[in-house]
């Protein structure tokens, strides 16, 4: 078995086979799709200035680095 690895954007349900590999590719192959995903982002502006701390957030952040 021979392996082919390019990368190509899905079109219409189709994948295009670079122009180097269509001569070697003509005939039943195994198909991998691995998919980038970026990571979803959390829209915050729901909780956004909801909450509240009447602490010194200067000094916990010392202390939090303290505790390293």
């Amino acid at each position: 078995m021979q392996t082919v690895k390019f990368e190509a954007d899905i079109k219409n349900n189709s994948i295009e086979i670079p122009p180097q590999y269509k001569d070697i590719i003509v005939k039943h192959v195994k198909v991998i799709v691995m998919i980038d995903e970026a990571s979803p982002k959390y829209d915050f502006s729901s909780i956004q200035g909801k909450l509240e701390w009447d602490g010194d957030c200067v000094k916990a952040q010392r202390e939090l680095r303290d505790e390293w």
